[in-house]
């Protein structure tokens, strides 16, 4: 068992899991990596898996912060993105978590196919008018091996014009100030003393551990990823073997690099 100042669990879906699956998680977690003191714990989840139920299980097992993705508050845009939501899912969740949970962070994907600067302001506008403390916006990025890249290789999607896309990210950047919150990271806002403590400990280049597939962990300068394959990582697991695929020890100079 290893104590911990925050712990974070994410992928965007552990929330998929029924109540039952998630008390036992949270039952391993307490037993492996028991949180200190005052500590941030923190869910992701989806939009449409918000229900009662579920932001009653999650509070009462210490989770003070939610991240839902979001992506986007446009119709349009979000079959695009080939998300299940729409805005009054997005909006309906987010009131839900911040009565229970509190503390609500979302993310915004900028920079879509089709979308204009104006549009985008839409996105931003919509989201600082609702009850979160963090918000985390991301251009859409063309991954090679995904559906996107091969869709924008076939030419089914066109991406945004590079002005328009610095534009965006000027937009939200002033917008996000204009409200009194603070650019804390590249790509992160928040309102003052809300800031992501998790994130936080990546940037300042402090260890964590990390489990599941292709989950990557840094401990004593030894930075090791696992297999990222479900399947690959779960026989190794079961057959009693070392989950990981790759392992590098960190020089000082990269570590101040990094």
């Amino acid at each position: 068992p290893a104590p911990v100042d925050t712990l974070f669990l994410g992928g965007g879906t552990p929330t998929r899991l029924s109540i039952e699956h998630l008390h036992r998680l949270f039952d391993l977690l307490d037993q492996w990596l028991p949180i200190r003191g005052s500590g941030e714990l923190s869910v992701e989840a989806n939009p449409e898996d918000i229900t009662a139920e579920l932001l009653g299980c999650l509070k009462s097992r210490g989770v003070n912060r939610i991240s839902l993705g979001i992506q986007s508050f446009a119709l349009p845009k979000l079959k695009m993105l080939e998300r299940t939501h729409d805005r009054v899912t997005a909006g309906r969740a987010i009131e839900m978590a911040a009565a229970v949970i509190g503390n609500v962070s979302i993310d915004l994907i900028f920079a879509a196919p089709g979308e204009t600067p104006d549009q985008w302001r839409d996105d931003v506008a919509c989201a600082l008018s609702l009850p979160i403390n963090h918000l985390s916006t991301y251009s859409l990025t063309y991954e090679k091996g995904t559906q996107f890249w091969s869709r924008m290789r076939k030419g089914n999607l066109i991406s945004v014009d590079e002005d328009d896309e610095l534009r965006m990210y000027q937009d939200v950047r002033q917008m996000a100030s204009n409200a009194g919150w603070e650019h804390y990271e590249i790509s992160n806002f928040a309102k003052p003393s809300f800031r992501c403590r998790h994130n936080l400990a990546y940037w300042q280049g402090r260890g964590w551990y990390a489990m599941g597939p292709g989950a990557a962990r840094f401990v004593e300068g030894r930075r090791e990823v696992n297999h990222r394959s479900p399947t690959t990582y779960i026989r190794k697991v079961s057959d009693g073997q070392s989950p990981i695929a790759e392992s590098e020890s960190i020089n000082n100079q990269q570590w101040a690099c990094e």
